[in-house]
């Protein structure tokens, strides 16, 4: 148990590397997009009319709250709380997230949007669809640190760190996803 004058980076160094590295990945994506955006910029802003911008706002809020949970989770491991709740609270966060993702799915489905529809539609399908396995990735591994914590009476803090430094990474690419498909 840390007290709290002792500071530490969350999570593992293995962790901090892998978040960094999905970080450029992503800044990578959101380069090249903006790159085919300049390019094509009629094809974009016709895309993003065919969006539904407030099921995206509503996500955006969901994987907020989601955060929000495991910030709480986390906080209350060091006192000895029970913190299973809020981390099974994240997770259906995700739940919400992906049920959502999917009302869009369909949606452009009946509009007659495929991925291969235009330039826009590749980036909008694809940047979603790799963050929606993120969020179901994060969803298992909250699952799976919220069902260790229910069972077992010491928590172990660097695991539910890393779970929430993970599931914060997932929110933090939805905010750019969400600015750069919706919002530009």
């Amino acid at each position: 148990m840390r007290t709290s004058e002792t500071r530490h980076l969350p999570g593992e160094t293995g962790l901090w590397v892998f978040i960094f590295m999905d970080l450029a990945l992503f800044a990578l994506f959101f380069v090249l997009s903006a790159i085919d955006r300049v390019h094509n910029p009629q094809v974009f802003h016709e895309g993003r009319q065919g969006l539904l911008v407030g099921v995206g706002l509503i996500n955006t809020l969901v994987l907020l709250t989601g955060s929000w949970a495991v910030a709480m989770g986390t906080r209350v491991v060091p006192r000895g709380r029970f913190a299973a709740p809020w981390i099974y609270g994240a997770a259906f966060s995700g739940l919400v997230f992906l049920a959502l993702k999917t009302v869009e799915y369909v949606h452009a489905a009946q509009a007659g949007y495929a991925v291969s529809a235009d330039v826009f539609r590749t980036w909008y399908f694809f940047l979603t669809a790799y963050h929606g396995f993120h969020v179901a990735a994060g969803m298992l591994l909250l699952t799976v640190v919220a069902n260790h914590m229910r069972r077992e009476t010491a928590a172990d803090e660097r695991l539910i760190e890393a779970a929430g430094c993970y599931w914060h990474l997932v929110d933090l690419l939805w905010i750019g996803i969400f600015a750069v498909i919706y919002l530009l």
